[in-house]
């Protein structure tokens, strides 16, 4: 069950720009199984209301505990942001985590807005993860008026890197050997289907040509299959 929060805000359409935020985290050293993402303000902006998910894959990632982060100049204003934090799962495959709320007159503001921090699944396989974030909604104050900003980019990602590369041409999912599921990979990846970490990317790149196309695909299965 998703617990939804429904705010009135009034909003106006705007100008269409550059997202205001961006997602960052800190990569798993080597030996752990835990890091944290974090979403923050590139720039000095004034954050009235805001509806975003942060999705994750649930067969490789669990969430530890997650938080609102930087309003906790004012008490008033941090117990706003806190209240209108809400933890959502209700997809099989994907989970996700949403933040939505409304603070009246909110100060410009630069830095951290949330926090989540994950933790790997023992029992997963994965060479790397995407955690993803999609804006729906981000308003700013002017003039004692919330305005909607319309955004270029609704939906940034953030992927990490859990093992080391196997180094073998054609190992996509890092195992060590070449199948299938690595041709499946590439193919899914070329067609815009799925992402995949930098040296999957790699690794799936048969022909050496900077890019993942149904030509590495075809030439994966085949070595999959013995043929070459």
């Amino acid at each position: 069950m998703c617990l939804v929060l429904l705010l009135s805000v009034p909003c106006t359409a705007g100008a269409a720009g550059a997202n205001p935020l961006e997602l960052t985290g800190t990569q798993p050293v080597s030996g752990t199984t835990e890091f944290t993402v974090t979403i923050q303000l590139k720039d000095a902006f004034v954050l009235s209301a805001f509806d975003f998910v942060v999705e994750y894959d649930t067969a490789v990632l669990e969430v530890e505990n997650q938080q609102g982060t930087g309003y906790d100049y004012t008490s008033e204003l941090k117990k706003a942001y806190e209240y209108g934090m809400l933890a959502c799962n209700d997809r099989e495959e994907y989970s996700h985590v949403s933040f939505a709320g409304a603070l009246a007159g909110a100060p410009e503001y630069q830095g951290a807005v949330a926090q989540i921090h994950f933790k790997v699944k023992p029992d997963s396989s994965a060479v790397a993860t995407t955690v993803s974030l999609r804006v729906n909604t981000i308003g700013t104050e002017t003039d004692g008026r919330v305005e909607t900003v319309e955004l270029e980019n609704k939906t940034l990602a953030y992927t990490v890197q859990l093992k080391e590369a196997s180094g073998l041409a054609g190992d996509v999912n890092n195992d060590g050997k070449i199948t299938l599921a690595d041709a499946q990979l590439a193919l899914k990846y070329s067609l815009n289907l799925i992402m995949l970490a930098q040296l999957q990317i790699q690794q799936a790149d048969m022909n050496n040509d900077g890019k993942v196309s149904l030509a590495d695909a075809q030439t994966i299965l085949k070595k999959a299959l013995n043929l070459i």
